[in-house]
């Protein structure tokens, strides 16, 4: 992107808007699962935002409204990372197993508010793309510990500096007390609803 900022003006999410069209181009990529095409779908309406002076986002219900911001981080953090080629899905896991040593896929699941079913697909597909592998538990021989290859590693720290960006551009863009009061009421909503 030309803006050093993501997130300052409309014209920036306008000169986005090619790729998103190009995310989308990606459907037959084999790193991209049904929701997440659901979610590049959802791009085309949220990549170009209303303006800051648009009245009709105070109409939208909040579940409405947190679902196109999701919509719009994931497209900008797809667009920031498009050189790893890789999807959110696969970063977040990298990053849930480099931040919590011993993570299970049960533990993945429970953190991310999957079901098992798709916690073990992505954890399979991150396998097979050599991202992690599998070690049996210390605590429990039933259980087999999630830990990340040379390649998740660098998932990891390239997809933890690509959301450190997009962050301090939304911080720069809303202010350091704004963005601090919606991480915290981000946080409430998820413990009294997860």
């Amino acid at each position: 992107m030309k803006s050093a900022n993501m997130f300052s003006t409309p014209e920036t999410a306008n000169a986005a808007a090619p790729t998103a069209t190009k995310e989308l181009s990606r459907i037959g990529n084999p790193h991209i699962m049904a929701s997440d095409i659901i979610s590049n779908d959802m791009i085309m309406t949220t990549h170009n935002p209303p303006s800051t002076d648009d009245d009709r986002l105070s109409t939208l219900p909040l579940g409405l409204l947190l679902g196109r911001i999701s919509g719009v981080f994931r497209a900008r953090l797809l667009e920031a990372c498009q050189d790893i080629d890789s999807d959110v899905r696969l970063i977040g896991l990298a990053l849930a197993i480099k931040g919590n040593p011993g993570f299970t896929q049960a533990d993945h699941a429970r953190f991310l508010g999957i079901d098992l079913n798709t916690a073990s697909r992505l954890v399979n597909r991150a396998e097979e793309l050599r991202m992690l592998r599998r070690a049996q538990s210390a605590l429990d021989r039933r259980a087999f510990t999630l830990e990340l290859t040379a390649a998740g590693e660098m998932l990891a720290t390239r997809g933890a500096e690509a959301i450190d960006r997009l962050e301090r551009d939304l911080e720069e863009a809303v202010g350091e007390s704004e963005f601090d009061a919606f991480r915290r009421t981000a946080e409430q909503i998820l413990r009294y609803f997860g």
